[in-house]
């Protein structure tokens, strides 16, 4: 009986990385197919994993040459290059533009929907600000 318990337990650890989604910091759109990735140190690469960009600590986006597309400021705040508001990440994950209209929300398990609910994607194990700033903001598309 020991034997049998002992093999079950190998064959039920083996497939745990099957049976849990990974939480890996992958883009989807709402089909479920592969955008890119958005790395833990804020790396950004395409599907293909190509470079797209990076999102640094202090909120700081750049592209893939390094020139500073825009900020996520500490309050969910974001700008363009120039510092123009584009919009606002608040604390709830919704997302707003310049003018206070929403365009979205990012639900705490990484889905991401438009301002009519609908899906537009999975952004899993990644920070808000930096889902935002692919989904919404554009940085990177």
């Amino acid at each position: 009986m020991r034997r049998c318990i002992l093999w079950f337990m190998t064959i039920v650890l083996a497939c745990a990385p099957t049976l849990c989604p990974a939480q890996d910091g992958t883009v989807r759109d709402a089909r479920s197919i592969i955008l890119g990735k958005i790395q833990a140190d804020g790396t950004v690469r395409d599907a293909r994993s190509i470079i797209l960009g990076k999102i640094q600590t202090d909120g700081t986006v750049r592209d893939a040459r390094s020139i500073i597309l825009g900020k996520i400021q500490t309050d969910g705040t974001v700008r363009d290059a120039r510092s123009i508001i584009l919009g606002k990440i608040q604390a709830d994950g919704t997302v707003r533009d310049a003018r206070s209209i929403i365009l979205g929300t990012i639900q705490a398990d990484g889905t991401v929907r438009n301002a009519r609910s609908e899906l537009i994607g999975r952004a899993q194990a990644v920070n808000r600000q930096w889902a935002a700033a692919y989904f919404f903001f554009n940085f990177f598309r």
